[in-house]
């Protein structure tokens, strides 16, 4: 699949120039959607968890909060969390679906709920 080649690529730029990241949040909603689209592919899968990761988390990163929202808001909490469903035994893609949803619902109460709706959370 060569979404998981471009996928790789961009979380690779984005990990090393962070002043580049707040450019990104475009790829949020594009990275979830490739998740949806195909489901139970590992590679794919990872490189766009990857992708979402690096855009929720990083101390030099100057719009994580709207990254944040913006994951929130599009539902991309839906495609991780059936991931971490669909793939258990897959360690890399697990810890970093947990360490977004950490990132996000850090945030605010809002997105803490987004997060249970989509069944990150048990109510």
């Amino acid at each position: 699949i060569p979404f998981t080649s471009i996928l790789r690529a961009a979380a690779i730029l984005l990990e090393h120039d962070e002043g580049m990241r707040h450019t990104a949040l475009g790829l949020i909603k594009r990275a979830a959607a490739c998740m949806q689209a195909f489901p139970g592919h590992t590679k794919l899968q990872t490189a766009a968890a990857s992708v979402l990761h690096v855009l929720t988390c990083g101390a030099g990163h100057i719009a994580l909060e709207e990254a944040g929202a913006k994951l929130s808001k599009s539902m991309a909490f839906v495609p991780l969390c059936q991931a971490m469903r669909d793939l258990p035994c897959q360690g890399d893609l697990q810890r970093l679906c947990c360490g977004v949803l950490f990132n996000v619902a850090k945030f605010s109460n809002e997105h803490k709920t987004s997060g249970v709706k989509a069944g990150a959370i048990p109510a």
